[in-house]
């Protein structure tokens, strides 16, 4: 079928390469991570890791003024 060629992601797949490389711009990959993500970087045929699309990403805010910190409790 594809022998010698690269087998395609499937979406899923795609997807958790997304996840896993959001994760590491973070910060370091668990070993059993950082394995699967050279796993599918590897299978992958773009060049570029697309931005994650379903999970929401912090970003660090800009510090406020000086003024107390309100719970909202």
């Amino acid at each position: 079928m594809l022998s010698g060629m690269r087998q395609r992601l499937t979406a899923e797949e795609d997807a958790v390469l997304r996840r896993l490389h959001a994760l590491a711009e973070m910060g370091v990959l668990s070993e059993g991570a950082a394995q699967m993500y050279e796993d599918l970087r590897a299978r992958d045929r773009r060049t570029v890791v697309r931005p994650v699309s379903d999970v929401v990403i912090p970003r660090q805010s800009r510090p406020r003024d000086a003024g107390p910190v309100v719970s909202r409790r």
